[in-house]
């Protein structure tokens, strides 16, 4: 079955922005460092990503973006 949430990374882009506006997560400098380091070490390596290419890398790049501003808005 094929399962698309998006029609293109813009609309993916644009979707975790106005979620990490709805976030109730405190402004924390600390964590808006880490986290996204974190995310993108989680997504790339260990779930293994880096297996899907260019792919792999936008989609761990844009949730280390969303887990970023999460913290900072």
């Amino acid at each position: 079955m094929l399962h698309l949430a998006y029609e293109n990374v813009r609309e993916f882009r644009t979707k975790q922005k106005k979620y990490a506006s709805l976030s109730t997560k405190k402004p924390n400098l600390l964590r808006a460092i880490i986290s996204p380091i974190y995310t993108f070490i989680k997504i790339y390596i260990l779930r293994l990503g880096f297996l899907e290419g260019w792919r792999g890398l936008v989609i761990a790049f844009i949730y280390a973006e969303y887990s970023f501003l999460k913290y900072t808005k």
